[in-house]
Formats: C-alpha cells, sequence, structure tokens
C-alpha cells in the first residue's frame, strides 16, 4: 500500500458472507472520502490507487469492478459526492469565524476613535491587513482548500455525465454560500467604518467575489512556493517575505492608538486594500467627525 493508504476505519462491521452492492459502494466511497481529507487530493485522482482502497474497505475485488468498470467511473463518483456534508465534506471553507470574532475584536478596540476620516481610515486599513494575513495563511496551511481547489480544476476534465453536473452543482452551491457570508460580513463591518458602496451598480457581494479571487490565487502561490522555498520563509502571497513590501499608508495604526504597534503589510493584504478601495468609499451620510 502507498504510505496514505488509510487503514480500514474500526466501526467496519465484520463481513460475513456476500456484501450487498449498496454496502460495497458505501465502503469504497467511505474510503475515498477519508483518503482525501486525510492526504488531500491530486488534480488527476493519480494518488488514489483502486487496490488499496479495495483492501482498506475490506471489500472483494471482484465486487468493486461490477459496481465501476473502470478507475474513472469510481473516481468520478468519489468526487461528484466529495463536497458533501456526508461525503468528505470539502465544502468551500467559509469565512473563518474566529476572523469574524477578531473583527469584532478590533472594531471595539477602535470605538471612540472613529470620529475623523483619518480614524476611520485607520481602523479599515489595520481590519484588512490583519484580517487578510489571517485568512491566507489559513488557506495555505489547509489541505482541505487545497483539495477543495483541485477539484474546481478537475471538474472540467471530468466526463461529462451525471455525476459530473452533480459536482458542478454542489460546487456552485459551495461557492454561493461562502460569498453569501463574506457579502453578510462586509454589510455588517464597513457601515461601522463609515463606508458605502461607490456605485448604485456594486454590491458587496461583488466585492466578496472579487477579493475571494485575489485572496486565494495569491494563497496558490504561496502553497507553490512554500515547496520550495528555504525552510522558515514566509512565503504568503508571492513566495517573497512580507518584509519586502513597504507599507503604503501614511496613516498608520501606531500613530492613532496607543498600545499595539503596526504590523508589516504583506503582499496579499496590499492587493485587497486596492480591491477595498475600488468598491468603497466615505459615506457622507456616516459617522460625522
Amino acid at each position: 500500500m502507498s504510505e496514505w493508504t488509510p487503514l480500514a476505519p474500526e466501526d467496519l462491521p465484520a463481513s460475513r458472507g456476500r456484501l450487498p452492492a449498496a454496502e460495497v459502494r458505501r465502503r469504497m466511497i467511505q474510503q475515498g472520502h477519508h483518503v482525501i481529507r486525510e492526504r488531500g487530493l491530486t488534480v488527476g485522482l493519480d494518488d488514489i490507487r483502486m487496490e488499496d482502497l479495495i483492501a482498506a474497505a475490506q471489500v472483494p475485488r471482484s465486487s468493486v469492478w461490477r459496481l465501476w468498470t473502470s478507475k474513472a467511473e469510481y473516481s468520478a463518483e468519489l468526487i461528484s459526492t466529495a463536497v458533501d456534508p456526508d461525503g468528505a465534506d470539502l465544502r468551500r471553507t467559509s469565512f473563518d469565524p474566529t476572523s469574524r470574532d477578531v473583527a469584532m475584536e478590533m472594531l471595539g478596540t477602535f470605538e471612540g476613535r472613529l470620529g475623523t476620516p483619518e480614524e476611520r481610515r485607520t481602523a479599515l486599513c489595520e481590519l484588512t491587513r490583519v484580517l487578510t494575513q489571517r485568512n491566507v495563511e489559513r488557506l495555505i496551511a489547509s489541505p482541505a482548500w487545497r483539495t477543495y481547489s483541485a477539484l474546481l480544476a478537475t471538474a472540467p476534465a471530468v466526463t461529462p455525465t451525471e455525476a459530473r453536473a452533480r459536482l458542478v452543482g454542489r460546487l456552485e452551491e459551495a461557492e454561493a454560500q461562502y460569498h453569501d457570508a463574506m457579502t453578510t460580513f462586509y454589510e455588517t463591518v464597513f457601515p461601522r467604518l463609515g463606508l458605502r458602496l461607490r456605485r448604485p451598480e456594486y454590491t458587496y457581494r461583488h466585492l466578496a467575489i472579487a477579493g475571494a479571487g485575489v485572496v486565494e490565487g495569491l494563497a496558490l502561490r504561496g502553497v507553490l512556493a512554500s515547496l520550495t522555498a528555504p525552510e522558515g520563509a514566509d512565503t504568503t502571497g508571492d513566495g517573497q517575505p512580507d518584509s519586502a513590501v513597504a507599507h503604503p499608508l501614511a496613516v498608520t495604526l501606531a500613530e492613532q492608538l496607543p498600545g499595539p504597534s503596526e504590523g508589516e503589510w504583506g503582499l496579499v493584504a496590499l492587493a485587497v486594500m486596492g480591491v477595498v478601495d475600488a468598491f468603497v468609499e466615505p459615506d457622507p451620510d456616516g459617522p460625522r467627525d
């Protein structure tokens, strides 16, 4: 067996006689989901060896090949269920609740210090810097997110079948759920910072989609860079240490508030700041000086 192959789950019942086809299918799909959760997924599913999965699932080889005539058929069914809550549950990772908590806590520290445009700008910049950095680090470290990205890349290569249609539908649903969560977050936070959308045709959902594209695109570069970077190097965003990107803003947290000192701006946070500025502006009907 290859080194990533899981052991058979302890809850597998001992087989007595011939296993029903439904039980063979359940065990094989369960084992495939376990591999995906634990070890990730290559775009072509080349790392999944059928013989290893059959042995781990404790099912007859002949029964497996009666259900699926090829590895491709099995793989199509496996990935079509990979984003199900009852499967590998690789639905797109929603906005991290702990990041939401951090945002609310940070807003609390700014209470009473949002009276001027400069102070509100400082709060926006610091929220963007801290939360973006948290998000990209979480993505780079997440096998589940890397596997989800692989599923997105795999879907167009899957033979057009009902299984692919199910996969695409589930991926679309997962994307929508994530964008819903981010939209709600922006709708909650930005008015408190005295911000509004720049144009009537803009929505916070547009901002959520654009921001996610920037963060995830650079996070993928960070994953690639981590494969060749020296040990201990910071590869969040573009494979370069964050210190290589100078702070672009004249107003800093350290200048506005006592206590925590300003951190450095990484490439991802700087790029997201540009997206935010493209979509929102100070609201003349918002908080007054």
